[in-house]
């Protein structure tokens, strides 16, 4: 998603947007809408009538109104992109090696969408009939083996720490080097395997799989 950040620091303190200002969540919501409505447009002049298209899509259940659902807090804490995240970036900053600023400028850009944005996304851009769109619940890889974690919360934190760098560390490299970067994930790991609240507490993401017939 291509989030133009208009103004510093409009996120301060945290480095996505899970329990931000609604003003936030309003303009990723908006720059979402139209990311997936230019790439329809895009799609329904390459793909000739009667052609279909498949997508899987970052989603969130539908009747939420947060990015990773309203009841599953065990989710929402131990997401990449949440709490581990910004204590990591704040150890940064305190222990100066990274600018307040530069931290409060920074923001993921991602945002999970519902069924209902994309069915509307669809319907806004037209020549397309949804054939199926299911939200699917999908378990983090590391619910599996939970004992494995409560006896080495190091090589937790090691795990919880290369699932976030996976998902989060093209942002980071982008807007503070790799250097930073690395600095960044060592912090977080530090942050993940003192949290022995969460260190056996399952957790989910969701995904929208949509097939549509170019009509």
């Amino acid at each position: 998603m291509a989030l133009e950040v208009k103004e510093e620091g409009w996120n301060k303190g945290k480095a996505w947007i899970e329990g931000a200002d609604q003003q936030v969540v309003r303009a990723y919501a908006e720059q979402a809408e139209e990311d997936l409505l230019n790439f329809l447009k895009y799609r329904k002049n390459e793909i000739k009538i009667g052609g279909s298209l498949f997508m899987m899509i970052g989603g969130r259940p539908s009747w939420s109104k947060n990015q990773l659902g309203d009841n599953d807090k065990d989710s929402s804490l131990k997401h990449p992109f949440t709490s581990y995240m910004d204590q990591a970036l704040q150890l940064l900053v305190d222990q100066d090696v990274l600018d307040v600023k530069k931290r409060d400028g920074f923001n993921i850009r991602v945002y999970l969408r519902s069924t209902e944005e994309v069915k509307a996304a669809i319907d806004r851009c037209g020549g397309f009939q949804i054939e199926k769109m299911v939200n699917l619940k999908i378990a983090d890889n590391m619910n599996a083996t939970p004992m494995t974690w409560i006896a080495d919360p190091s090589l937790y934190g090691k795990k919880r720490a290369e699932l976030a760098e996976d998902a989060a560390g093209q942002f980071i490299t982008d807007r503070f080097g790799s250097d930073m970067k690395n600095k960044l994930f060592e912090r977080y790991a530090e942050v993940a395997k003192l949290d022995t609240t969460l260190i056996d507490k399952p957790c989910f993401f969701h995904m929208i799989a949509v097939s549509v017939t170019r009509i």
